[in-house]
């Protein structure tokens, strides 16, 4: 697997990952750019979140039939 993580399949911007360590060790990742209000994805490991987030992207890019 992959740990690139793929644009945002919103606005095409660049994905960031934060992981939660103040309570639990979830991992969230969502668009970085200002004013995108995408859908953010938490899962338990970073491993699920970016095999999650990427699965996304791609999903959106085929039913935009890019």
């Amino acid at each position: 697997m992959s740990d690139e993580l793929k644009p945002c399949p919103f606005c095409g911007g660049e994905a960031s990952i934060r992981i939660d360590t103040s309570h639990s060790t979830a991992c969230l990742i969502g668009c970085a750019t200002m004013g995108c209000f995408g859908h953010e994805q938490w899962e338990e490991t970073e491993a699920e979140a970016i095999a999650a987030w990427n699965r996304r992207a791609a999903l959106a890019t085929q039913e935009a039939g890019t």
